[in-house]
């Protein structure tokens, strides 16, 4: 599958995706209250520390490899599956002791229920990786909106059975089984499940250092989440969680899902031309242009976003929301940067960066937690900028730009961008950023802010629009004929 194809697949799932949870949040928001949903943010958290110690990567090793026989595939899946029974071990243990270590019985039972997601998840590895390995991406987001659609439908059933935080845990055992028989009708590779060692050394040694780069990301986060919770309590933590989540809504739905279609693209064209170049800066562009629009937009209209949608309860979250959409701003400035330390296997060089940048946001957000809910949130820009200051000088050499390449890049993004927010932030202005401004007139601001957005897409001849009218070109030649 062509690129172009892989995209519009990858974004029409992430759109129906990001409307599903989206369009759930809400409904949730109703249904479940800020402690509810810390007990889960708490229980999230754990399970991610611990999940941090066994994700290996496995899947970007099978995409990267120049061959992948059955006997590789055996190897990758035995490591898999026994580091996935520990991780589930440990995570039940967890549930069994949660009422001593964490002073919360609700966290155990989540847990101890939880703990067979990975179980289940194991059986899926394989058939996924090969699908994006092969660019199969209609599939993979046809299974991604069919298990979206039956986690969010199972927490809202669920939680109006009454069953409040652990609509969470058994939503997700019954979307993993789903996933799972969807993806052996897609891929049925049985063959792969007979237990092979040889080969373990080169798996580990790239998964070590997988493990090394994400999790120390996970960890800082997640340790910092605990930590907010513990000194704040539950529904502090619930309140940031829910800013954190439509965070990474859009942040995944928009930039993660699009990046795993680039990454086996750059991927296909380093084995066959031994560069990427251009494909990376034809999607940091289009990533660029749409996502942070969308980011800097909704920090300006966190609160009327919050208020209107989620109810008053939840008001709290609007400004820890404004703070992270600005971190994640940043953090784009450096965007795809796993991808190519992966690609020009510099993993090892990765792990030191991310040690610093991990360390010293887990400090600055610890620091956040001793003021406030909103300073832990503003902690993440901190972080954010030492992120972007740590791997900016790597980039260009990684990559292959020449001096200025990339700063070109991120100004029509920011005159974008400036465009698109720019009714959005008279609007606030005018409303001196009151929360309950009318939501008529916010929309408003959108619609206006998307017309200066797409005039300037118009005038800078923006590649954006090229994608766009290719897509549509088949369209245009059906009706014709017709």
């Amino acid at each position: 599958m062509s690129v172009r194809r892989s995209l519009a697949w990858t974004y029409t799932g992430q759109g129906l995706n990001f409307l599903i949870a989206f369009g759930s949040s809400i409904v949730i928001a109703w249904l479940v209250t800020p402690r509810e949903f810390g007990i889960f943010g708490m229980a999230a958290a754990v399970t991610s520390i611990l999940n941090l110690f066994f994700a290996l990567g496995l899947s970007s090793y099978i995409v990267r490899e120049q061959q992948v026989t059955r006997a590789l595939l055996r190897s990758a899946f035995t490591v898999n599956t026994l580091l996935t029974f520990l991780l589930s071990t440990l995570i039940f243990g967890g549930g069994v002791l949660a009422g001593t270590i964490f002073g919360s019985p609700d966290v155990g039972e989540f847990l101890r229920v939880f703990a067979f997601v990975p179980l289940i998840s194991m059986f899926e590895f394989v058939p996924n990786a090969l699908c994006n390995r092969d660019m199969r991406f209609q599939a993979v987001s046809l299974i991604a909106v069919l298990k979206n659609a039956v986690n969010y439908a199972a927490i809202i059933v669920l939680a109006l059975l009454g069953f409040k935080h652990m609509s969470f845990a058994w939503a997700g055992v019954l979307s993993a089984i789903v996933s799972v028989v969807a993806y052996q009708f897609l891929v049925w590779r049985p063959d792969v499940w007979v237990p092979r060692f040889r080969g373990f050394r080169a798996i580990l040694s790239f998964g070590l250092q997988m493990m090394s780069i994400n999790g120390l990301s996970q960890l800082s986060g997640r340790a910092g989440e605990m930590v907010l919770g513990s000194w704040f309590g539950l529904a502090a933590l619930g309140l940031y969680n829910r800013a954190a989540n439509l965070t990474n809504q859009l942040y995944g739905n928009v930039y993660g899902v699009a990046t795993a279609v680039i990454f086996s693209k750059m991927a296909q064209e380093l084995r066959e031309t031994g560069s990427f170049h251009d494909t990376f800066l034809r999607a940091l562009r289009i990533l660029l242009a749409v996502i942070w629009p969308m980011m800097l937009g909704l920090a300006v209209l966190s609160g009327p976003f919050i208020y209107h949608l989620y109810g008053e309860k939840w008001l709290e979250a609007a400004l820890p929301l404004s703070l992270l959409m600005i971190a994640s701003f940043v953090v784009l400035g450096v965007g795809m940067n796993w991808q190519v330390f992966v690609l020009r296997e510099e993993t090892r060089r990765q792990m030191v960066l991310e040690a610093i940048r991990s360390g010293a946001g887990f400090v600055l957000f610890c620091l956040g937690c001793l003021v406030s809910l909103p300073m832990a949130a503003a902690a993440k820009i901190g972080e954010s900028l030492i992120t972007y200051f740590i791997y900016r000088p790597h980039m260009d050499r990684l990559i292959g730009t020449s001096r200025g390449e990339l700063d070109r890049v991120y100004g029509e993004a920011l005159l974008l961008s400036a465009a698109a927010v720019l009714p959005a932030l008279l609007l606030m202005i005018w409303e001196d950023w009151s929360p309950r401004a009318p939501l008529w007139m916010a929309a408003a601001a959108v619609a206006l802010g998307i017309l200066l957005w797409a005039m300037v897409l118009v005038v800078r001849r923006h590649v954006l629009l090229e994608e766009f009218q290719r897509l549509l070109a088949p369209l245009k030649a059906r009706l014709a004929r017709a």
